[in-house]
């Protein structure tokens, strides 16, 4: 199962983890210059399948750093300070909502302009947890 933690650099800087809803935050991200497309497209190098091996072997993944709202960017209004290779990945493996950190005022624009989603992904062990309560 994997847990998602902050970065050392959100840590310090007090940022919050929220799940944003991915089909609102990618409608936006796409129109910018460093957007991350379908299989690393766009993306820098190999770090989008290095990241796929690191999320293959690993447990504990850092979120990515976020930005949401009209001082970030007038264009698209979203872009990441670290991680568009790990949120393109998630992305692509079919996660509707994505955890990411952000200043706790960013997290507030977030939520009042329907950024924010309670979606969260099932893990294998809720699914057999739930399947032998049943049993």
């Amino acid at each position: 199962m994997k847990k998602f933690i902050l970065s050392r650099t959100s840590r310090s800087s007090r940022h919050i983890i929220v799940w944003i809803d991915v089909d609102k935050f990618e409608a936006l991200w796409k129109k910018d210059e460093l957007y991350v497309g379908p299989s690393g497209s766009k993306g820098i190098g190999d770090r989008y399948k290095r990241f796929e091996e690191f999320w293959k072997t690993h447990d504990e993944i850092e979120v990515p750093e976020v930005y949401i709202g009209e001082d970030y960017s007038p264009s698209t209004r979203v872009g990441f300070g670290n991680g568009r290779h790990r949120y393109a990945y998630m992305r692509d493996i079919g996660y509707k909502a994505i955890p990411m950190a952000m200043p706790k005022r960013v997290a507030k624009y977030a939520s009042e302009h329907g950024f924010v989603s309670s979606w969260r992904p099932i893990m294998k062990e809720e699914v057999i947890n739930s399947v032998l309560e049943h049993v």
